[in-house]
Formats: C-alpha cells, structure tokens, sequence
C-alpha cells in the first residue's frame, strides 16, 4: 500500500519526462537519431542507432516513437543480426526527415 500523498509510478514519469522536454533534452535526442540516419547509407535498427548515438535503448525507442508519429522517420523492413534471436524492425528516414536533419546541419554548420 502507498502512503497518502506519495506520487504513483506514472506520476514521477510523467513528471520526468516534462522536465526532460522543458530542458530540451528530448529534442536534442531526436535531432541526434535523425542526424545518425542521415549518416547512414543503409537502414538502422533501434540498437545499432542507440550505438551510434551514445543513448540508451529506451530513449532510442521512445525517441523513434515521437519521430514517427511525426513523420520524419518509416519503417523500412526488418533484419536479422547476427547474435540476436529474432529479426529487428529497420528505419529509414522519409523526405519530411530528410529536410529535417538537413535543417539541423545546416544549423549546426552556422553555428
């Protein structure tokens, strides 16, 4: 039983979350996912995107969530790796992505 008063577990995610988004994190985390597929001449998984990116899988995944709901980033196919016991879901980024991280380059090139 909980003591009255004390936050659920959703509560404190959602409080960690709002203040992930109004410190920017989580933008910076998606230009870095669009960026890492920019790079990239083939698909990525959400793994191999994480490793490229330095950022842990459950921000990758939550990351690649907002990105396609926004439109930036599709689901291209799926690949097996070697090591891993069932196929993984491959991204790509769509023409709006595209635009997308060529603004952030662009931007950063600026300074």
């Amino acid at each position: 039983m909980q003591p009255i008063g004390a936050p659920t577990g959703t509560e404190v995610s959602l409080s960690a979350y709002l203040a992930h988004l109004r410190k920017g994190y989580l933008g910076r985390q998606q230009q870095t996912i669009l960026l890492a597929l920019s790079l990239s001449p083939q698909s990525l998984t959400r793994h191999q995107l994480g490793e490229r990116a330095g950022m842990s899988l459950s921000s990758v995944c939550g990351r690649v969530s907002e990105l396609l709901d926004l439109d930036y980033v599709e689901v291209d196919g799926t690949r097996k790796d070697p090591g891993s016991s069932s196929p993984r879901t491959t991204l790509r980024l769509t023409e709006k992505g595209r635009a997308e991280a060529a603004r952030i380059v662009a931007e950063v090139r600026q300074g």
